[in-house]
């Protein structure tokens, strides 16, 4: 009787495990950061899931020392707001509106985005 071998398997980056993680929970490390960072946030619940999946944004965030706001849209990796919520983001974005979308993979630039309000808004307080 043989025997099998077995092959140690790869590890797996940090990236690519955030490349993994469902919206849900991707969701959840978004506003456990910003609001870590002062950013106030507006989670909408589940009787709205229907208009969200078609049209309303996930999380509507405002910095209140910053006098900042931002809508932002999270996917899972590799998928796109819908075509609704990309006609939302760009009606929001002509009146001015600060809106954004990100996968896990966008981490970094969504981590910067949120961090430089924090230093943004230290640098205001200074100045009050």
């Amino acid at each position: 009787m043989g025997t099998a071998s077995r092959r140690p398997g790869r590890l797996i980056t940090q990236a690519e495990l955030r490349r993994l993680e469902p919206e849900a929970e991707f969701e959840a490390r978004v506003v456990q950061y910003a609001e870590l960072r002062g950013w106030e946030v507006v989670r909408f619940s589940a009787p709205l899931a229907a208009i969200r999946k078609k049209i309303l944004l996930d999380l509507y965030m405002t910095h209140p020392v910053q006098k900042r706001a931002v809508w932002l849209e999270l996917k899972r990796e590799g998928e796109k707001p819908t075509p609704k919520q990309w006609e939302f983001m760009e009606q929001l974005a002509r009146a001015g509106v600060e809106v954004q979308w990100y996968m896990p993979s966008d981490w970094p630039e969504l981590e910067m985005l949120l961090a430089m309000s924090c230093a943004a808004a230290k640098s205001l307080k200074d100045t009050e």
